[in-house]
């Protein structure tokens, strides 16, 4: 696949499938050595799948009574297929910027940042409506709005997803990644399933996914992946379209969803400036630190550290030099607490931790 997603529109990039299994780490090096040979043969055929593919995804909600929802396509390539579903379903449903343009016009076609949803909360508080959805570039991650215009974190979304898979599936394993908050995995528990912990980054969750064979995972960027009965594949219309089902299966608002979860404070993910050879030099220093503390710590990405009735995370960045890191607490004193904390123990090092404080 040629995709772009969130990307800048003078950027591009490539997923690779092989067979049902993604292609990453040494596998894609061992694809790139392939000396390449030319062959004879091929060919080239147009299909239109729109009808067959709505068809399928209609089937989850078929005669359910769903909410009215305001559905954001931020211009990027869910537009045609946004405005092909919203006439096929019952209720009030309206359609924002799904004219097709790589220019992005309207604003950058990323849920994960809460500057792009702004005009998708406002739609849906003006017009009455029960929640929104917004779609980024390439259609494969998706994010949420409730009634009073509040954004769900992709956690939020996926443990809202996950009860109602569980009702089906009871037992069953739920991945997260290591960014999410406690409160996905202690709901996924009380829910009857196996919570999961995964590395950050689609293909690594995708791979957790597929290795514990879960029939659902996610991650904080909005790329939530369903195994159960769509082929373990993230689709940003196909999760809405489980969300409004979901709803309707529990008997509930989003909004009511959102004002039942456990109240927690977290930073965002700060993004700190750190050159690529000082990566693991950091975070060794760092591990050394806490493990000497007696702390709690997950090194299955980075560091995931429990302290203070929180956590705290820091990670090497995959594609930047820098280091990224995310807080949670119960409360904001305790929540800027360990911030302070981490911040500190960053300074010690050498390293700005601005964004912390």
């Amino acid at each position: 696949m040629v995709t772009g997603s969130h990307l800048p529109p003078d950027q591009n990039g490539f997923k690779l499938m092989l067979g049902g299994d993604p292609v990453f780490g040494e596998a894609l090096g061992a694809l790139w050595e392939i000396e390449a040979v030319e062959r004879a043969g091929g060919g080239l055929e147009e299909v239109d799948l729109t009808g067959g593919y709505l068809d399928a995804i209609l089937t989850e909600i078929d005669g359910l009574p769903i909410a009215n929802a305001a559905w954001d396509s931020g211009n990027g390539a869910t537009g045609a297929i946004v405005e092909a579903l919203v006439a096929r379903l019952p209720g009030r449903q309206q359609t924002l910027f799904t004219e097709i343009d790589g220019t992005f016009p309207n604003h950058h076609a990323d849920p994960s940042v809460p500057e792009t949803l702004a005009d998708l909360s406002r739609t849906v508080v003006e017009q009455g409506l029960d929640l929104g959805f917004a779609f980024d570039g390439d259609g494969d991650r998706v994010g949420v709005v409730d009634s009073d215009g509040a954004i769900l974190c992709a956690d939020q979304l996926l443990l809202l997803l996950a009860r109602d898979m569980l009702d089906e599936q009871p037992g069953t394993s739920v991945v997260g990644d290591v960014k999410s908050s406690d409160a996905l995995f202690g709901g996924i528990e009380a829910a009857g399933g196996r919570a999961v912990m995964s590395p950050s980054g689609y293909v690594l969750v995708r791979d957790t996914m597929l290795c514990e064979g879960a029939p659902l995972a996610g991650e904080m960027s909005g790329h939530i992946f369903f195994g159960d009965r769509w082929h373990h594949a993230d689709d940003g219309i196909y999760n809405a379209v489980r969300c409004l089902r979901a709803l309707v299966r529990s008997g509930t608002t989003l909004a009511e969803f959102r004002r039942e979860l456990p109240i927690t404070f977290a930073t965002p993910e700060v993004r700190l400036p750190c050159p690529d050879e000082r990566k693991d030099k950091v975070l060794r220093a760092i591990e050394l630190d806490v493990r000497a503390r007696g702390l709690p710590v997950n090194a299955i990405d980075g560091l995931r550290v429990s302290e203070k009735g929180g956590w705290w995370l820091l990670r090497a960045s995959g594609t930047e030099p820098k280091l990224t890191a995310r807080c949670e607490a119960r409360t904001w004193d305790a929540m800027k607490e360990i911030a302070a904390g981490l911040a500190e123990r960053l300074r010690k090092l050498g390293l700005d931790p601005a964004g912390l404080d």
